[in-house]
């Protein structure tokens, strides 16, 4: 049910756009010079979350070229935890669209989203490895609706088993007063001036036989399971 010989990386490939074309070039050019600058800030950020927390293993991030329609379930989703194919593989990942790296421009809220969503993804992996090693045939999952508090919290990890003390406190939630001018930036330079924008989509894949997880996430995940602090 779980491939261990998967390692993730560091590299650059590890945080990218979905190819989409025509999307992209519906954005100005002016916006898409931004969206790719606060891009490389992203693949920076992942890698410093990664190398101050408790695993040095963290998901792949997929940027949607568009914005997300906060009407579709009324709110703002600015990120979410997903899965993705890669290497043939199943994994956890993390989904961003492009009108959060527009609109974020607090480069410390850029990063407690991107925490928000690990902690998604590490719950999701958790429960996988629980799955498994309880001899499951498969993996039945359910995604979040991050706009419902305690539906939001119930799929999350406890970010101090898992991440840094700098990124447990500056821990984030989706209704979070801090997102206001981001969602004044998206109503005003986002929506109004017809950027592309896309039905927030937060379909999950309810089976999965299969699924690949670094081998230092289910050690920790093992760890924790066992009631023993991590080192």
């Amino acid at each position: 049910m779980i491939d261990t010989d998967w390692e993730e990386s560091f590299g650059d490939e590890q945080v990218a756009f979905r190819r989409d074309a025509r999307t992209w070039k519906r954005i100005p050019p002016r916006v898409r010079a931004m969206i790719t600058l606060r891009l490389e800030l992203l693949r920076d950020l992942r890698r410093d979350i990664a190398g101050s927390a408790a695993v040095g293993a963290m998901p792949p991030i997929v940027i949607d070229p568009a914005g997300w329609d906060p009407r579709t379930i009324g709110g703002f989703v600015w990120a979410r935890a997903s899965m993705m194919s890669i290497e043939e593989r199943t994994v956890f990942s993390c989904e961003i669209p492009a009108s959060t790296l527009y609109c974020v421009r607090d480069e410390e809220l850029l990063r407690a989203i991107v925490v928000h969503e690990f902690a998604h993804a590490m719950f999701f992996q958790q429960y996988a490895v629980d799955t498994s090693d309880a001899g499951a045939p498969s993996i039945v999952l359910s995604g979040e609706n991050p706009n419902d508090p305690d539906e939001d919290r119930r799929t999350l990890v406890d970010p101090a088993l898992w991440f840094s003390p700098r990124d447990t406190a500056g821990f984030v939630f989706h209704n979070d007063a801090r997102f206001e001018p981001a969602m004044s930036i998206f109503a005003e330079e986002w929506y109004r001036a017809d950027l592309p924008i896309v039905p927030t989509n937060l379909d999950w894949p309810n089976e999965h036989a299969r699924v690949a997880i670094a081998a230092c996430v289910l050690e920790h995940a093992r760890l924790l399971r066992g009631g023993l602090p991590p080192a």
